[in-house]
C-alpha cells in the first residue's frame, strides 16, 4: 500500500528533507529499498509505502482471534494474551498484535513509544496475563522500573519428566546465537532467578505442571532454566523440547503496585493444557 504526495517545493534528498524529520531512521530507510540522495522538482507527486509514512505507529487493524480482556480500571487494561501472537508490531504493515487489536478496540493509549503502553513483554509463544498502561504518566512510572513495582509474577508451564525438586533456582544468563536468540549458560551472563512453587505429575504422559515465581525477567528466563534443569518445557525445541502444538507455557497472575494501591490480574485460561491436566483440580 501507498501514499500519494504532492510536492510543493523541490526536494534535494528525500531522506534527509522530509523522511528524517517524520522520525524514519536510515536503517528504516533502506529496509524500505530506498536510494541514496534522490531528489525531485516541485509539482512531482510521489507515491512512498504507506510504512514510511506511518513510522512508530500501530495499525488500526486488527486481523487476529478475538482477545479477551480480563480487567479494565482507571490505570490498566489486562488481557489474557494468545499463544502465537506478538504483543507489537515491527511496522506499520503489521495487523496481527496485540496493539493492533487494542488499537481497533478503540483501547490503545494514544502516546508515543514503540510498543504503547506495554509494561513488559511475553514471547509470542507465551499465553497468559499481560498488562497495559492507559497513560502515559503510569506506563513512565512503571516501566523503567517495574521489576520493583511488580509483586508477583506466577507462570505455569508443562515439562517432559517427573520434575519433584522445589524451591529457588538461579542460573548465569547470557544471549546466544543470532541477535540473542537464545540464552545459554555463562559466567559473563546476568543473574536469572525463579522459584518452583509446586509440581502435579501425569504418569501417563511423563511431564509435569509445574508452577514458577519469576523473581527477575530476562529473555527466554523459564524456557532456559528448565532446560537447564534437565526438564524442557513440551512444545519448547528451542531448548529442546518435544515438538507440539504449542509451548506450553503461561503467564497465570502478575500483580503491582502503583501508588499504594495493589493490581492483581489473573488468567486460568491456559489453552491446551487441558491435554495433559485439569487446572481446576490442579491449582
Amino acid at each position: 500500500m501507498k501514499i500519494s504526495i504532492s510536492l510543493i517545493q523541490d526536494i534535494e534528498d528525500l531522506y534527509q528533507d522530509l523522511l528524517e524529520p517524520l522520525g524514519l531512521s536510515k536503517s528504516q530507510y533502506k529496509k524500505a529499498g530506498m536510494k541514496k540522495n534522490l531528489s525531485f522538482k516541485k509539482g512531482r507527486v510521489l507515491e512512498l509505502p504507506v510504512e514510511l509514512l506511518r513510522n512508530g505507529e500501530v495499525n488500526p487493524t486488527y486481523e487476529g482471534s478475538k482477545i479477551e480482556i480480563l480487567s479494565e480500571d482507571d490505570h490498566f487494561i489486562a488481557i489474557s494474551k494468545p499463544f502465537g501472537l506478538h504483543g507489537h508490531p515491527q511496522s506499520y504493515a503489521e495487523t496481527n498484535t496485540v496493539l493492533n487489536f487494542l488499537r481497533e478496540s478503540n483501547l490503545c493509549p494514544s502516546f508515543g513509544g514503540a510498543e504503547r503502553g506495554l509494561l513488559y513483554r511475553l514471547d509470542k509463544e507465551t499465553s497468559g496475563v499481560l498488562i497495559v498502561a492507559k497513560s502515559e504518566e503510569v506506563f513512565s512510572e512503571l516501566r523503567d522500573n517495574f521489576s520493583k513495582q511488580a509483586k508477583e509474577k506466577i507462570y505455569l508451564a508443562i515439562v517432559e519428566g517427573n520434575l519433584v525438586d522445589l524451591g529457588e533456582k538461579t542460573h548465569s544468563l547470557i544471549g546466544s546465537e543470532a541477535k540473542g536468540s537464545k540464552q545459554k549458560e555463562s559466567i559473563e551472563g546476568s543473574e536469572a532467578k525463579l522459584s518452583i512453587i509446586s509440581t502435579t505429575y501425569n504418569s501417563e504422559n511423563d511431564c509435569s505442571l509445574v508452577k514458577i515465581k519469576l523473581d527477575t525477567g530476562l529473555r527466554h528466563q523459564i524456557r532456559a532454566q528448565l532446560s537447564l534443569l534437565g526438564f524442557p518445557i513440551l512444545g519448547d525445541e528451542l531448548y529442546g523440547g518435544k515438538k507440539e502444538e504449542r509451548i506450553f507455557l503461561h503467564a497465570l497472575n502478575y500483580s503491582l503496585e502503583y501508588k499504594g494501591t495493589r493490581y492483581s490480574y489473573e488468567d486460568k485460561k491456559a489453552l491446551l493444557f487441558d491435554k495433559f491436566f485439569d487446572l481446576n483440580s490442579c491449582l
